[in-house]
């Protein structure tokens, strides 16, 4: 593992979410470094060390941000190198961006298609960064099909990102490698995310139109959709009805003296028919409102406009 490192610095923002919304929202968001992880093989030109040389580590030094590279030695290594990166910000309190640099597919990321890191194995290192950065993690992906990673997401966990930008589909290492160097010289001279998606998607790549970012916003109006339609089954609310009441019989049997109330049933039901009050409980654990408050503003999605999304993203979220 190669580490190479600059001074560290917190750079703050003020960037626009890109959604599906169709008036852009201004959030804020904060970093204060970039990592680099590049997975590849010896025949592999090793274009995320060519980034990192030739616009990360420069423009980070010149902006006083930390940088870092790591050659991660095999498809195994890519998770325990991703928990390490979480100790470093961890300990150094760092906000990062991380770019990772290997080959994709659908199912995960690796050298081989027989042997990959599937994306739900992914979420859980991210996580933690996520969480030390108080939800301000940007991971950029030079591997295809990278906006995969929701399906190893849940309403029910917190975020692994703020955001995600990256190639959905296959395209060649050339126009990966002259669209991530446009990406970067841009976003760390003006510190605009808006203005680096920009530059890459006007700047001559040959499929502008297959680099997408999204954030988190959009992540959970896609997992609470589809949350909400495995949960919507014919007889599934009745069924939770009587699995709790059944279980709150059982625990008044085994307390001397504790009677249920003769409504239990029906507030049960009232309960669990109170989707707005199951929604805010799933976006304040999604965007770790509850560990961070502070970032109420960040975070307004509505339950309607949640479902007005995977109401136009259903069939591509089911086929990807």
């Amino acid at each position: 593992m190669l580490w190479r490192c600059c001074t560290r610095k917190r750079v703050r923002s003020e960037l626009p979410v890109v959604t599906m919304a169709t008036a852009e929202a201004h959030r804020s968001l904060q970093f204060d470094s970039v990592f680099v992880l590049e997975l590849l093989g010896p025949s592999d030109r090793k274009t995320g060390d060519a980034l990192f040389r030739s616009t990360i580590q420069p423009k980070g030094i010149a902006e006083g941000i930390h940088t870092t590279y790591i050659s991660v030695s095999s498809t195994d290594r890519l998770v325990p190198d991703l928990w390490g990166v979480s100790a470093e910000c961890k300990r150094r309190g760092l906000s990062p961006i991380v770019h990772i640099e290997t080959h994709g597919t659908k199912a995960g990321l690796g050298l081989d298609t027989n042997c990959i890191v599937s994306w739900d194995a992914l979420v859980p290192p991210l996580r933690a960064i996520n969480e030390t950065s108080e939800m301000n993690l940007v991971v950029t992906l030079a591997a295809c099909h990278g906006m995969a990673m929701v399906r190893g997401l849940t309403p029910l966990e917190p975020a692994p990102v703020w955001g995600l930008f990256g190639p959905n589909e296959q395209i060649h290492e050339l126009e990966v490698e002259k669209g991530y160097r446009l990406f970067y010289e841009t976003l760390l001279d003006t510190l605009d995310l808006n203005a680096a998606v920009g530059a890459l998607q006007s700047g001559g790549v040959w499929v502008p139109d297959a680099w997408y970012f999204r954030s988190a916003e959009f992540f959970f109006a896609m997992v609470y959709g589809h949350f909400l339609d495995a949960h919507r089954r014919p007889g599934d609310r009745a069924e939770a009805v009587r699995r709790l009441v059944k279980k709150l019989r059982r625990g008044a049997r085994r307390t001397p003296g504790h009677r249920l109330p003769k409504d239990t049933r029906r507030r049960i039901q009232v309960g669990l028919a109170d989707e707005e009050k199951h929604f805010q409980r799933y976006r304040r654990r999604f965007f770790m409102l509850d560990r961070f408050p502070q970032n109420a503003g960040r975070f307004l999605v509505t339950r309607e406009t949640c479902l007005e999304w995977w109401e136009k993203q259903r069939a591509a979220y089911n086929s990807s």
